[in-house]
């Protein structure tokens, strides 16, 4: 799926290198090439390894914030929290190591907002990470403000412009990270002559080779590279989030539903006793 062409996403700077802002169908067609041959069974099963390894984590952050608020500090202890802000920094952790290959850090970030105790990472690498989510943020929010107001009300309406500079000088710090981001995969992937690569969506874009562009074959640009990177944290970090609360909204208010989904896992996984999935319960 792809949209038409939009003014204001040009200006933003995300129209035409990616798949869904972009409304050029030969450049969108050359980057599902590109993207499809990028996707291997190695980067879903460290995907699988990655979701674990952060809901670990975050499931520790609840415990801990448990413990805190509990007078005796034992194992029963109850939590009110906000799950939507949990769980949005859950899915830009997950998105993040997916298509980098590096963390953002928001979710210990976030934790070290509500706790009393910090999180084992160090405060530079949570600011590092906090800071790029924001931009991140930031970036996203800006998106229907250029979509819906007119290139006159975004260039000439006071308030309205210095909204829109705020925002563009957003983008380059975000572009900045992203370009950043590719810069030293290139150069790691150099060094490795041979050896086993990451397993992330950057490595694979920057070494797949298939894709043909009429009768060439090409790599991707940065640009494309920078824009399709982008395009997998823009879709994978509010959609999914928004959906993980509601689910479990849902299944909060209708406990026959959530008994149901209860026995249909005990059918397939029988002896399952683990509380995280792994690799091969998926296969089987």
């Amino acid at each position: 799926m792809h949209q038409p062409y939009s003014h204001g996403c040009n200006e933003v700077g995300i129209e035409g290198g990616e798949l869904f802002y972009n409304g050029n169908n030969k450049s969108w067609s050359f980057n599902r090439q590109f993207f499809n041959e990028a996707l291997s069974r190695k980067l879903i099963d460290s995907t699988i390894e990655t979701i674990n390894q952060l809901y670990e984590e975050m499931s520790g952050y609840w415990q801990s914030l448990g413990k805190q608020s509990s007078s005796n500090n034992n194992d029963n202890w109850t939590i009110e929290t906000d799950f939507s802000s949990w769980f949005h920094r859950f899915t830009n952790e997950v998105t993040s190591m997916l298509t980098t290959g590096q963390r953002t850090y928001s979710i210990a970030s976030y934790y070290n907002t509500q706790s009393n105790i910090k999180s084992k990472h160090s405060d530079a690498l949570v600011e590092n990470g906090n800071i790029f989510t924001k931009a991140l943020v930031k970036f996203m929010e800006c998106l229907p403000f250029f979509t819906f107001l007119s290139p006159f009300i975004r260039h000439y309406v006071p308030v309205i412009k210095s909204q829109a500079d705020s925002y563009l000088n957003n983008r380059e710090v975000l572009f900045k990270n992203l370009d950043e981001m590719i810069k030293n995969r290139k150069s790691e992937i150099e060094k490795m002559q041979g050896a086993e690569m990451k397993s992330d969506m950057l490595t694979s874009l920057l070494t797949a080779k298939t894709v043909v562009e009429g009768d060439n074959f090409r790599p991707m640009s940065n640009k494309e590279i920078r824009d399709n990177i982008l395009d997998i944290f823009l879709g994978g970090t509010d959609t999914t989030a928004s959906l993980f609360c509601y689910i479990t909204y849902y299944i909060c208010k209708n406990p026959e539903v959530k008994q149901k989904m209860l026995s249909e896992i005990d059918s397939v996984l029988p002896n399952f006793t683990d509380k995280l999935y792994k690799q091969e319960d998926l296969k089987n």
